[in-house]
Order: structure tokens, then C-alpha cells, then sequence
């Protein structure tokens, strides 16, 4: 039942956000995207039972040319978080570097992922290429 109910919540978090990005004009984002891991040992989380992590989930992936920057293309990456039934925390450090940190370990695994060749193939032209992570947190 609890597992139901944080689904919902993180369901309804990426819908905020999928609109929010359509409005800004970053489009049909890629959904429910997975990137294999290449350093398992340094990525695992505190929680691994095995002490090993095989693979990075993100909620989006955006792609586009810059409007802003010619020749550059931008691979971004996002995580989003969403928190329905408390309130923003009054000390979030802690819980936002974990979140940061692991979306480092994310980016750094995109960087050497066929996705990210896919998707500088896809845009010819770009001289300069920005992987952005960034992480989209929604406090109810």
C-alpha cells in the first residue's frame, strides 16, 4: 500500500514537472530513461544490498540546440523529486546532497553511454555539447 501511494505521489510529481517543461519549451522529453553504470562500487548507494549499483534511472531527457549558444547542443538530465505529505524540510541539506550526488554519478554515466552518442548524432552541426543535470524538486 505504501509502495502504491509513493508511485502515485512520484507520479504526479513528473507530470507537474513534464508540464512545466512543456511550457518552457523543452517539449517531449524522453521518459523513464536508464543509463548503465560504470563505476558500480563508487555509485552504490548506502542502501545496496550488494554494495554495487548496475544502472542510473532518470525521469527525463531533454536534447535540443541551443537558441542562445550556436553550434551547441543541450543534453539534459532530469531528476525529479516530489514531496506530497510533509512539509519543505527545515534542514534539507543532507537529503539534497544525496540527491545531488547521485545525480552526478547519473551524469557521469551518461557521458560514456550510447544514448548520449545517439543523441549528438541525432543534432549534425554542434561543436560544443552541455550534459546539464538538474533536479526538479516539488514540495506540495
Amino acid at each position: 500500500m505504501a509502495g502504491e501511494r509513493s508511485k502515485t505521489i512520484g507520479e504526479v510529481g513528473e507530470s507537474i514537472a513534464e508540464n512545466f517543461f512543456n511550457k518552457i519549451g523543452w517539449g517531449l522529453p524522453q521518459k523513464g530513461v536508464y543509463y548503465p553504470c560504470i563505476n558500480s562500487q563508487k555509485h552504490a548507494l548506502s542502501t545496496s544490498k550488494n554494495g554495487e549499483k548496475t544502472q542510473h534511472g532518470i525521469d527525463f531527457h531533454v536534447s535540443y540546440k541551443s537558441s542562445l549558444e550556436s553550434e551547441t547542443l543541450n543534453n539534459i538530465i532530469i531528476s525529479v523529486k516530489h514531496a506530497k505529505d510533509s512539509k519543505y524540510p527545515a534542514s534539507a541539506t543532507e537529503k539534497f546532497k544525496g540527491y545531488i550526488r547521485d545525480l552526478i554519478h547519473t551524469r557521469e554515466c551518461f557521458l560514456r553511454s550510447g544514448d548520449r552518442r545517439e543523441s549528438n548524432m541525432a543534432h549534425k552541426g554542434c561543436k560544443r555539447i552541455n550534459d546539464i543535470p538538474v533536479l526538479f524538486y516539488i514540495s506540495s
